[in-house]
């Protein structure tokens, strides 16, 4: 009877573990898509934001690698040639930057994320870009960092292939990242853990451990005394991974980690890094305040069961009273759910009512909230995922945000870029 009952519960837990995983492997997937349909874009502002979230802030996959990699074969075969009146992907310009620098902006980038695969095929590529860019310094030159970056990433890959097969493949290369030796290997891993909303505890654990190590080593090298020459000569790069670690640490929601963010903060004004300081206590900060917003998580399930965990997370930021989350929500949905009714419709109500606090009918200046850098963006970000969403339901209140009194012109730009 034990053993049927023991039969049974391990059935259980094997079944429980495949519908997790299986949500988690459907959320990755749209997010892949995504990816890819943004690579494929006519406007190089949306492709090359899509390779930098891919290389920094992202989740990677195999598919998007060997794409980019197909991409860059495709410009080389035609010798890297530009004809700026052909009617091809060059159709728009970033930041008022020629077309031709754009398009070699682009390849640069490409260069430099294909780096972040850590797959060896892809040498060739890269040596093949720099032996035959004609007289692009910029392209050379990224194809060349690139190809020593391969190297580094590399050896992360083959451990992230040794790590424990209970945990995704994502968490198994954040752990390695951090864990790294190149300290800027170990700041991409914290950018990457940041920008996740559903990693294995197993991550968040090495991070602190990584944390505390690096910061211990600090302590050890100085004296305590601020204004030695130990202290005056940390590593700015060292200094800057630290803050990274500490805003990754605060991104899990989870308050156990506050006590290390209260040591960490504590102690770097003793030693007189009040920038890492800054840090350590605005992620203290941070986890509070994501408490306080996923208290909402069962009212959202109940609402949107059937989404992902991670985009269940976004709502509850969406719907959250500080516009750094609200934003920080809408830009998760933008690369993963913004093809979804269920998720678009919360943000356009978002959007409406912040449209009706900063830019109110009529102008009525006296009853209009002052904007601010992080109200600007938050709508901005709400309008881009309703423009890119494809749904024509969502012309009218984008039109009707572009005719607001007022609008600010960052705003407007970018809504022009949407409306029919």
């Amino acid at each position: 009877m034990e053993k049927s009952i023991r039969k049974y519960l391990i059935l259980g837990l094997v079944l429980l573990t495949g519908i997790l995983l299986c949500g988690n492997t459907l959320a990755y997937q749209k997010e892949i898509r995504q990816f890819s349909k943004s690579l494929q874009s006519l406007d190089p502002l949306e492709r090359v934001t899509a390779l930098k979230m891919i290389a920094k802030y992202s989740s990677s996959d195999d598919s998007l690698f060997a794409l980019i990699n197909s991409l860059i074969l495709k410009e080389a075969d035609n010798e890297f040639a530009f004809d700026e009146t052909a009617a091809n992907r060059q159709t728009f310009r970033i930041g008022g930057a020629s077309a031709h620098a754009t398009y070699i902006d682009e390849l640069a980038w490409m260069c430099d994320t294909l780096a972040y695969s850590g797959t060896s095929s892809y040498r060739a590529t890269l040596k093949m870009v720099k032996a035959t860019a004609p007289s692009f310094g910029k392209l050379k030159k990224y194809a060349e960092l690139s190809f020593n970056k391969l190297t580094e990433y590399e050896k992360v890959s083959q451990c992230a292939a040794k790590n424990s097969s209970d945990i995704s493949r994502e968490s198994s290369k954040y752990i390695c990242m951090i864990r790294a030796q190149p300290i800027n290997i170990k700041k991409y891993g914290a950018l990457h853990i940041y920008w996740s909303l559903a990693l294995d505890d197993q991550v968040y654990i090495a991070l602190e451990n990584e944390l505390l190590k690096l910061f211990t080593q600090i302590e050890n090298e100085n004296s305590g005394d601020a204004f030695s020459d130990a202290a005056v000569t940390i590593d700015k790069h060292l200094v800057d991974c630290l803050a990274w670690m500490c805003k990754a640490l605060a991104s899990s929601g989870q308050t156990e980690y506050q006590a290390t963010l209260t040591a960490v903060t504590s102690k770097a004004r003793k030693l007189g890094l009040y920038k890492l300081a800054s840090y350590a206590q605005w992620s203290n900060d941070l986890i509070s305040r994501l408490r306080e917003t996923y208290a909402k998580m069962e009212a959202v399930k109940s609402n949107f069961g059937n989404l992902p965990p991670e985009s269940n997370k976004s709502i509850c930021l969406i719907k959250s009273n500080s516009l750094f989350l609200k934003s920080f929500g809408a830009q998760h949905i933008y690369w993963s759910e913004r093809e979804n009714m269920q998720v678009t419709d919360v943000i356009e109500q978002e959007l409406l009512a912040l449209n009706a606090l900063y830019f109110p009918a009529g102008g009525n200046r006296t009853y209009r909230k002052k904007t601010t850098r992080d109200s600007i963006n938050t709508m901005i970000w709400f309008c881009k995922v309703l423009g890119a969403s494809g749904n024509e339901k969502y012309q009218v209140t984008l039109k009707k945000i572009h005719h607001s009194d007022g609008l600010h012109a960052r705003l407007k730009h970018v809504l022009e870029k949407y409306i029919d």
